[in-house]
């Protein structure tokens, strides 16, 4: 994708919001989309930023993107040089509009979102788009939720002028949900994601103070954790152990030493006797046969 930074903020309408056929990660791509779609008007991140992004596979964010295409929130328009696709345009619509099934692939995968179907039809510098017919700033204008730093009540604090955007609607749980995903992204051993987000919705309701960006600095102290201390993924905890309450154990973040950083002991060699009978027989003198005559002569009488 290009090198723009996405919005501090992003958009979930309420239509995307409440669509019990879209899946939460669905919704979570749509509402990256309209923050990257802020500065131009439409997103042009490909599919393997996403995947990089949420941790999933290239062919799981296109069956999203596929997806929220059918329901009417996106509009696709592919770039081509001949048959090469050189560049996709991926624009946020604020009403679900169906694609009419009678349209021609070519002047669906091709044609810019349309005026009439209340999608964006030049860039502009600010905004997701000047000319929706009823644009998403000011439609839901009392329905932006922010992603960072929301709630809905005095357990779950926003600052600043977020909350002037909080949406009344939006129930507790989907705010927590949409917490937990961004977290869930971020941890290393994926295991026990049902229980992981029942144990993050435990702890985010029991105290106002239990914010996400609390837990989020906790995640960033363990994985830090991780790295000083060389843990391999094997003996990292599983999701599901770690937001049960392991984010409060106390680390130590002094590096690792060597584990074998002691001199080896010298090994004695097994004594080679056929070496050392051979040393010997060189030692012992040996006798002339004049000499041995001379003790026959003397003796042998």
């Amino acid at each position: 994708m290009n090198n723009e930074q996405p919005n501090y903020y992003s958009i979930l309408t309420a239509n995307v919001r409440y669509d019990r056929d879209l899946k939460a990660n669905e919704k979570l791509l749509f509402s990256e989309i309209t923050a990257l779609a802020n500065k131009s008007g439409y997103c042009t991140a490909t599919n393997n930023y996403f995947a990089n992004l949420y941790g999933k596979s290239k062919t799981t964010i296109s069956n999203w993107i596929n997806h929220l295409k059918e329901k009417g929130y996106l509009k696709v328009y592919l770039e081509k040089d001949g048959s090469q696709i050189i560049g996709r345009k991926l624009y946020p619509v604020d009403e679900p509009v169906k694609e009419n099934k009678d349209t021609p692939n070519k002047e669906k995968d091709n044609t810019p979102v349309k005026e009439n179907l209340n999608t964006c039809t030049k860039k502009v510098q600010e905004g997701i788009k000047e000319n929706f017919k009823h644009p998403i700033k000011e439609k839901f204008k009392e329905n932006i939720t922010s992603i960072n730093n929301t709630s809905i009540n005095n357990n779950i604090p926003a600052s600043g002028d977020a909350q002037t955007q909080i949406l009344k609607k939006l129930t507790e749980n989907e705010i927590i949900e949409i917490e937990f995903e961004k977290l869930w992204t971020m941890y290393p051993r994926k295991l026990g994601k049902k229980d992981a987000l029942r144990h993050y919705k435990s702890w985010r309701k029991s105290n106002k103070e239990n914010t996400y960006e609390l837990m989020l600095n906790k995640l960033n102290t363990y994985l830090k954790y991780l790295r000083i201390k060389h843990i391999p993924l094997e003996y990292t905890l599983h999701g599901s152990t770690w937001f049960n309450g392991r984010y409060d154990d106390e680390l130590d973040m002094t590096p690792a030493k060597p584990r074998f950083n002691q001199q080896a002991k010298p090994v004695r060699r097994a004594t080679n006797w056929d070496k050392v009978q051979q040393q010997q027989s060189q030692t012992v003198p040996q006798m002339t046969q004049e000499e041995r005559n001379a003790i026959f002569r003397e003796y042998g009488r």
